[in-house]
């Protein structure tokens, strides 16, 4: 998937990253947009290798984000570098940065630590923001829907979502 870089995606290591970090940013070429999954950011994925999260920052920095993402996607990327690439593609590619921001907000619910639902709550707004966009008006409000039902016991968080007025009217 990455030849396009100089990888071999079919036996990547650590090792065999970082070897083509020095070449992948000079051989990368523009490409149309690919469509890809975005449940990417599951708590069971093993953290990428710092190699990996190096490779998707250069692309990035480099101004090639559709090729970061694929790299991203291909080789796994830090949670941070997740976000970032949310952001660069919420225009181009709503869904896929819902996804990301679905899982990093289910991701900091699960942490159980209640000075952070706020932070949860915030990518809940970017996604009802959002969901219009990526051709999906209900998705958000099958996913507050989704936090409302599993989560309900989190009193704080719940006062949370409250805060933002999506009792009764999600969209």
């Amino acid at each position: 998937m990455l030849a396009r870089l100089g990888i071999d995606d079919s036996s990547l290591t650590p090792t065999s990253v970082t070897d083509a970090l020095p070449g992948a940013a000079a051989s990368v070429s523009s490409s149309p947009a690919r469509s890809l999954h975005a449940d990417v950011m599951s708590d069971a994925a093993p953290a990428a290798p710092a190699a990996a999260a190096i490779l998707t920052e250069l692309l990035l920095y480099e101004g090639h984000t559709d090729d970061a993402w694929e790299a991203a996607v291909t080789l796994g990327t830090s949670r941070p570098m997740w976000m970032t690439l949310a952001r660069q593609r919420e225009t181009a590619s709503p869904g896929d940065s819902i996804a990301i921001y679905e899982s990093q907000a289910l991701a900091i619910i699960n942490r159980k630590k209640p000075n952070q639902y706020k932070v949860a709550v915030d990518l809940m707004d970017r996604i009802r923001h959002l969901a219009p966009a990526a051709g999906e008006p209900h998705r958000f409000a099958e996913f507050l829907q989704r936090v409302r039902t599993e989560h309900k016991p989190k009193r704080r968080l719940m006062a949370e979502i409250d805060k933002m007025g999506w009792q009764h009217d999600p969209a």
